[in-house]
């Protein structure tokens, strides 16, 4: 089972079943039931059990039987059972469906209608078409609430007299039949009530049976394709009619009263390949009946009439032709100088007419009489130019004056929304120049910005490697001047011809070095840079030093002398002592 989009419809289509599955009457919801296209041979019993069924599809069933049962489903409103060739008869229980709108029996080959099917007087649709009809019986007419009946397809020579008590059909379709109306004694079997009468495609009716004037409710009438060569005034008659439908006939003309259908929109002309001419009074109708609309089949249509063969410009102006040769026929000539006159005065084609009179006349009426209304409609122009030309010298100075007034009307208009205009542009010139310096302010701040940063880190990479430089000169100063105190102490020892030993050297480079881890320390406190103080500490430390070193070296050079005075004089005392022995 195939349930579609909607849970209420189940879809049992091309399912090659030979019966409705049983569960399927335990589903009390379902309201669309699908069975078309299986070979069930009939409607069981347990049809019953779908209470709630409004929709019965069974189309191409083989159905011959549908079970009686079928009266419970109380909602069933319509029933489709087109393609059962063999059904001839329904229950007469349907006649208590009284919810059933619309039955479908078309294709079905019935040559008779189904027993029964009559007493479904509740019905509004019934579809008979594409079988093999030629007759209604009496009975249909027990059908009252019948609206549409759908005959189409089928062997029908007329419309059966029986439709004609179908007290409430609006729409009849009996297309494409074997309708004949050669010797002119059809009539339209059909109750006033019809709005629409379809017709199309009956090849052989020739001429429009009798008593279409009848049907004053008549909107749409289509008997395209019917072969028909003439059609008599009683199409004037049907004042209610809007759309008319006569294409791939046999036409010629149409008949003068066309102008009295006042509401008609739509007149479909299309094919009639030997229509040479059409009805002035069309003209009446140019409110209503309009060119055909673009992808539509509405308006005047007149597609594959090369007989016509009308100016373009004459079609298309006012949508109708209003120069025919049926204009100076002899039942209108006593009139044509009123129309033209008339013509003149309501939408000014007289220009149109009285280029066009002579083509249409001639070979037609005499000399003289062309003469005649030819001058006519030249001095109603005249007339008509005239009076004109008098209202152009009445009017001319009223409407001088408002002009000019309307003209300074607009130039004040126009100066004001100059100046609302300047204001504004002045007004978003000013913001964007403001916002264009604001932008370049941002933008010179930014740029500033990166030049101090730039600057500084410049300025910074300068003084480290200058501190840097600073700190190697002075640290080179200051191993030159501990070389030169070195050396000039050195050269005190030696000039004193004192010998320096191992202690007083050893106290000399403590001292050196005690001096350096100093140095080290403050320059390295200091960020290695070398100010006056620090260089004033040197000196002192240095002064110190000198005058540490000098002490001691004196200090030595004195303890020295002593020894060396001592040995001396005990070296003196003993070569003494050596030569009195």
């Amino acid at each position: 089972m195939e349930k579609t989009s909607s849970s209420k419809e189940l879809d049992l289509s091309h399912k090659i079943l030979k019966q409705i599955p049983p569960e399927v009457f335990s589903i009390n919801e379902i309201e669309i039931l699908d069975v078309s296209d299986n070979p069930l041979g009939s409607i069981p019993v347990n049809i019953a059990n779908l209470s709630k069924l409004r929709e019965m599809r069974a189309a191409g069933c083989g159905i011959r039987e549908v079970s009686g049962n079928i009266w419970r489903c109380t909602h069933l409103a319509k029933v489709d059972l087109s393609r059962n060739p063999c059904i001839t008869t329904l229950p007469v229980t349907m006649k208590q469906l009284h919810s059933l709108k619309h039955v479908v029996l078309s294709s079905c080959e019935l040559k008779s209608l189904p027993k029964n099917l009559t007493l479904l007087a509740v019905i509004e649709t019934l579809d008979l078409s594409n079988n093999e009809l030629s007759t209604l019986p009496p009975d249909i007419s027990g059908m009252k609430r019948l609206k549409v009946l759908i005959l189409s397809d089928n062997a029908f020579e007329g419309i059966p007299e029986s439709v004609e008590y179908l007290s409430h059909l609006n729409r009849l379709e009996v297309k494409r039949n074997k309708m004949n109306n050669s010797r002119g004694d059809r009539k339209i079997n059909a109750p006033a009530t019809l709005k629409t009468l379809d017709m199309e495609g009956n090849y052989s009716l020739k001429s429009l049976p009798s008593g279409l004037e009848k049907l004053k409710n008549l909107e749409e009438l289509d008997i395209s394709y019917c072969g028909i060569e003439t059609l008599t005034d009683t199409i004037g008659k049907m004042t209610s009619i809007r759309r008319i439908h006569l294409a791939g006939n046999k036409l010629r003309t149409l008949p003068a009263n066309f102008g009295n259908l006042l509401r008609l929109e739509t007149l479909d002309l299309e094919g009639n390949r030997r229509l040479s001419s059409l009805p002035l009074s069309l003209y009446h109708l140019r409110k209503n009946l309009q060119n055909k609309q673009t992808g539509t089949s509405i308006g005047l249509i007149l597609d594959d009439c090369p007989a016509l063969a009308l100016p373009e410009s004459e079609v298309a102006q006012g949508n109708m032709v209003s120069v025919l040769e049926e204009l100076l026929s002899e039942d209108i000539i006593e009139k044509a100088s009123v129309i033209v006159a008339a013509a003149v005065v309501e939408d000014t084609i007289i220009e149109g007419l009285t280029e066009n009179m002579v083509a249409v006349t001639e070979g037609r009426v005499w000399d003289d009489l062309m003469t005649d209304v030819t001058s006519v409609a030249i001095a109603d122009k005249e007339c008509s130019e005239d009076i004109f030309s008098t209202m152009l010298k009445e009017v001319m100075p009223g409407l001088v004056q408002e002009a000019v007034v309307e003209t300074v009307n607009e130039e004040r208009a126009m100066i004001i929304m100059t100046d609302e205009l300047l204001e504004e542009m002045t007004r978003l010139m000013t913001e964007e120049v403001a916002t264009n310096a604001m932008q370049a302010d941002s933008v010179a701040w930014e740029v500033m910005h990166e030049l101090v940063e730039e600057i500084s880190n410049s300025i910074a990479d300068e003084q480290a490697r200058n501190r840097v430089q600073v700190d190697e000169m002075t640290w080179k100063v200051m191993e030159e001047m501990l070389e030169e105190a070195k050396t000039t102490l050195t050269n005190d020892v030696a000039t004193d011809a004192v010998q320096i030993d191992a202690a007083a050297w050893k106290v000399m480079e403590e001292i050196v070095e005690e001096a350096t881890a100093m140095l080290i320390e403050s320059v390295a406190t200091n960020a290695v840079q070398v100010d006056a103080t620090v260089r004033a500490l040197m000196d002192e430390m240095l002064e110190e030093a000198n005058t540490t070193l000098a002490n001691e070296v004196a200090t030595d050079v004195v303890q020295i002398d002593d020894v060396a005075w001592k040995i001396m004089a005990d070296m003196v005392e003993e070569a003494t002592n050596c030569e009195i022995f």
